[in-house]
């Protein structure tokens, strides 16, 4: 039998096990409705923040006690519904205490259940970490809601028993679970047990607009590889590359003590004599050093001509997708500015 979510759980005496220095995924002390939503509302606000779009939707939990003051559901993600956002939050929980499960122990998982066959479950719980919440669909208002929840299940490594492979004795594999979530006029209600799932297709990234191979003698490769030693490790006066009025400011202190551009793609070649105004955006592929080590990094950017040279405009959040209106033959002609007094 299905339960509504609105009873309160007695202590729990099997929590999961997490990483070394994080805090226990699962919560080991008893909870009132308003601790439990306090909790769950500061999750599902910052993960609404992330998730929110038709398929992917955030978290944000309305309690149906008169006694807690829920969020106005004007201020929701656009499309997401209160009760979708409600069945995120729950759907975690529930698979929180459906990990922490033992045969000896079900209190937490029979909140939401009370139909759990208690000796169905092993000695001990599972050990997780991180469960998070994927998606939430729902075909339409009046259909349950379907979560996907994922979670870290600690794996053991069969070659720990093999001194002669260099390996380490455990792992942690990110296992996928969809959990239908009801809705009623007192809250949401977990209709079933999770059931494990294949891991989401990952969706195809659009096409990129960074087409253009830059060579390595170009002046546009030059002023990137001198703009980004500047900014990322504190190599020479980065105001020297970026265009006046502009303001970028270099890392500090800087992280690196050597950047090395690998590869500069652009949209549009980029001229060597180019004219006041002439616009370019750039895909740089950078290997960062440090005394013990390196990592790759991508940098994109915004390249305006002045006075025939290549200054930096805009350090772009983002790179540009290849749309149908992106430019295919010439840099893009912008109001020059000023030069320096």
């Amino acid at each position: 039998m299905m339960r509504l979510w609105k009873k309160t759980p007695p202590k729990q005496s099997s929590p999961s096990v997490t990483a070394e220095g994080e805090a226990p995924t699962v919560a080991t002390e008893g909870w009132t409705k308003g601790r439990e939503f306090a909790q769950t509302a500061v999750s599902a606000a910052i993960l609404g923040g992330l998730l929110a779009g038709p398929t992917a939707l955030g978290l944000v939990l309305f309690g149906p006690e008169p006694s807690v003051v829920a969020a106005p559901v004007s201020t929701a993600p656009v499309g997401v519904t209160s009760d979708q956002q409600a069945a995120g939050a729950v759907a975690v929980e529930v698979l929180e205490a459906y990990l922490s499960a033992t045969k000896d122990d079900v209190t937490a998982l029979r909140t939401y259940l009370e139909s759990v066959d208690q000796s169905s479950f092993g000695d001990a719980p599972v050990e997780y970490r991180s469960a998070r919440l994927v998606s939430v669909t729902q075909p339409d208002p009046a259909s349950p809601a379907t979560a996907v929840v994922s979670a870290q299940v600690k794996t053991s490594n069969p070659s720990e028993k093999d001194p002669k492979r260099d390996a380490k004795p455990e792992s942690w594999t990110v296992r996928y679970w969809q959990i239908a979530i009801g809705s009623t006029s007192e809250g949401p209600s977990v209709l079933g047990l999770p059931t494990e799932t294949a891991a989401p297709t990952p969706v195809a990234a659009p096409e990129s607009a960074y087409t253009v191979t830059v060579s390595k003698g170009d002046q546009a490769y030059e002023t990137v590889q001198a703009f980004v030693a500047a900014q990322l490790a504190g190599s020479g006066d980065i105001t020297r590359y970026v265009t006046p009025g502009v303001e970028i400011q270099a890392v500090s202190p800087a992280p690196f003590d050597e950047v090395e551009v690998k590869e500069l793609k652009a949209t549009v070649k980029p001229g060597s004599a180019p004219g006041n105004g002439d616009q370019v955006h750039v895909q740089a592929y950078a290997v960062a050093k440090t005394a013990t080590g390196s990592q790759p990094t991508t940098v994109w950017l915004t390249l305006t001509a002045r006075d025939q040279r290549w200054e930096v405009s805009a350090l772009d959040p983002a790179p540009v997708l290849k749309l149908e209106s992106t430019p295919t033959t010439s840099p893009t002609s912008v109001p020059p500015t000023p030069s320096h007094t």
